[in-house]
């Protein structure tokens, strides 16, 4: 099945009306369309455009009520916000305000079961956005967060889950955080962009925690929980007083200022139960050369953490400007191995990737994953190496020192360049889904690299992250009802 979801302020395609009253339906001088199917429009224009087959629905709210058009058939009665139940053509206007919703109910008048469709106002500066799906898809939703300046990195944005077809179905206020992830009971979290504590919500908006590092203000790139209810961040610490120029060469500064990551896992009460300095064990000459003149916050930005995994016995670590993602024992604290970057005792030989058989590397990858199986994903940016970014997977061979590529994804409609950002998370039915960082790309693509679903936002918006949802871990109904929590409903 392929389809196209318009623009967000595009115009009515069946009709519009504007001006009418809140209350009350207003039955148009028409004749009912009898042997029509079942039509609905909306002024703002309902997106998608309307299909039976479509339960759930947006509009761009902007304080005047939303005119309302239905034009059902003989056999079928429509009620509008709970009101009264009618048949043909009527129109009505709907006062809402951001957040908040309202259903059309059609029922056959034969008594057969009624069919529910949900509208929800979208928020006024909620960024432009297309889907299209183009085949079956195995995510059954979308995590993401829009977030605005598509090249100024990770800032501010609506935490957003979107189902499979493309519609926003659930949203939290605008905040400063890049991603937003998943959890295993329903709540979700993030970290803030601002420097202040990573939260932990339940989707009604209902904080359930804060996650406050103890070495250095908390880095946004990322958050885990782990089952035993204790919280994995990062904190962002300055080491002072650090000979660039022996690790680097006489070109930088040999008493310089270095941002250097602690990897921290704290309890629910905030105490560090383990902690693991990324400076006291990757040395600076691992730093690749193409990232050395990085500044964060005014300090050499030497490591660049984006991403932290549960292996079962550690983690599994991602460094930007290390181009490597390192396997960390939790009980010794050792490198177990390391995976792209500057080759040490501890690197795996790359088997059958085209992009290391060639001589290159990754370039600033990010979101490395350990999947059942034991395979490794990642999403390769392929920064300032003048390729296009990819997903690309792995099998880890511990004993033979090797991993080998198994998979390798890349999408056209991402363009050629990621600049920062990214994620690649692979389904249990062997789809992908791809938030192609830095750009304002989303897809889910098959193991054989079709594209099934995209999801691009307007000029000026980019995506950090986009974490599928597969069916089952969370329902339409769940959701909805989240939303009218957050944005109630306005009482008669």
């Amino acid at each position: 099945m392929r389809r196209a979801i318009l623009p967000l302020g595009a115009a009515v395609a069946v009709v519009a009306l504007g001006g009418l009253p809140s209350a009350g339906l207003l039955r148009a001088p028409t004749s009912a369309t009898q042997d029509a199917g079942l039509r609905v429009a909306t002024n703002p224009a309902l997106i998608p455009a309307f299909d039976p087959g479509v339960t759930d629905y947006v509009v761009r709210c902007s304080g005047s009520p939303i005119a309302v058009t239905v034009d059902a058939p003989a056999d079928t009665t429509v009620s509008v916000d709970g009101h009264t139940a009618m048949t043909g053509r009527f129109s009505t206007g709907i006062s809402r305000s951001t957040g908040q919703g309202f259903t059309l109910v059609a029922r056959p008048r034969s008594g057969g079961v009624a069919q529910t469709y949900y509208v929800r106002c979208l928020p006024s500066d909620y960024p432009d956005f297309t889907a299209t799906r183009t085949g079956t898809t195995q995510a059954a939703f979308y995590l993401t967060v829009p977030l605005a300046g598509s090249g100024s990195g990770p800032g501010v944005g609506y935490p957003t889950i979107f189902d499979d077809e493309g519609v926003p179905i659930w949203w939290a206020p605008k905040t400063s955080t890049p991603f937003t992830e998943l959890l295993g009971d329903g709540d979700i979290a993030w970290t803030k962009s601002d420097g202040t504590p990573a939260e932990e919500r339940r989707l009604d908006g209902s904080l359930v925690a804060t996650i406050t590092t103890q070495g250095g203000p908390p880095d946004q790139h990322d958050l885990l929980r782990l089952a035993n209810g204790d919280h994995v961040v990062a904190a962002d610490v300055v080491r002072t007083g650090v000979d660039l120029a022996a690790a680097w060469g006489p070109s930088y500064p040999s008493n310089a200022s270095v941002m250097d990551q602690v990897i921290e896992e704290l309890t629910p009460a905030g105490a560090v139960a383990w902690s693991w300095d990324a400076m006291a064990h990757i040395p600076l000459t691992e730093t690749d050369p193409q990232w050395r003149g990085q500044i964060m916050s005014g300090s050499y930005d030497a490591y660049h953490w984006n991403s932290v995994e549960w292996t079962g016995s550690g983690f599994l670590l991602s460094f930007r400007h290390l181009n490597a993602v390192y396997d960390v024992d939790q009980r010794s604290s050792a490198i177990v191995w390391k995976l792209g970057g500057t080759p040490t005792a501890e690197s795996l030989h790359v088997v059958g990737d085209p992009v290391f058989s060639a001589g290159g590397d990754f370039g600033g990858q990010h979101d490395a994953r350990l999947l059942p199986d034991g395979s490794v994903t990642l999403f390769d940016d392929g920064t300032g190496l003048g390729r296009a970014p990819r997903a690309v997977r792995y099998r880890i061979d511990l004993p033979a020192h090797t991993a080998t590529m198994l998979e390798q994804l890349t999408d056209p409609a991402a363009g050629s360049d990621s600049s920062f950002g990214g994620s690649a998370r692979r389904l249990s039915g062997g789809d992908w889904v791809v938030g192609w960082g830095g750009t304002n790309t989303i897809s889910e693509l098959t193991g054989a690299d079709t594209r099934v679903f995209l999801l691009q936002f307007g000029p000026g918006t980019s995506v950090y992250r986009a974490v599928p949802v597969a069916a089952g871990q969370l329902s339409r109904a769940a959701l909805r009802a989240a939303m009218d929590k957050q944005y109630p409903e306005p009482r008669p």
